[in-house]
């Protein structure tokens, strides 16, 4: 693992294990800055970078989505019930949802876009008349 995708993982790992012990204001700071540097290596890193912010990314998703479900199973709710809550504003004071739409844009920010190249426009046929 490299050190970039160690300190990535090594971050969220640490929001997930240590929930009791959160410093809400200096988790956004952090979380906003680790966004803004995982935003500058994909667009300006070399694809070595690149890779390992993907396999970092993937970790920590697959961390996440591991600690969702174990949430939602000791609660006794659904996933679509806790996405349906954490999506509406009513449920929030605005401070806190301003910072949850700040960490959202964040996420948003770094999400990998696949580069597919672009279909070659066909030029219409040329009929050889005679």
């Amino acid at each position: 693992m490299g050190k970039r995708e160690e300190k990535i993982v090594n971050f969220f790992s640490g929001l997930l294990t240590n929930v009791e012990e959160i410093n809400f204001d200096e988790v956004v700071k952090e979380s906003l800055a680790l966004f803004e540097e995982i935003n500058h290596i994909m667009q300006n890193g070399s694809n070595e970078d690149k890779d390992e912010i993907v396999r970092a990314m993937e970790i920590v998703n697959k961390k996440v989505t591991e600690q969702f479900d174990t949430l939602c199973e000791e609660l006794g709710v659904s996933k679509e019930e806790v996405t349906k809550m954490i999506s509406d504003q009513n449920n929030f004071s605005p401070e806190m949802w301003g910072v949850m739409q700040n960490l959202q844009d964040g996420l948003k920010a770094t999400e990998v876009k696949e580069n597919k190249p672009k279909k070659a426009k066909r030029k219409p046929a040329q009929w050889v008349s005679a």
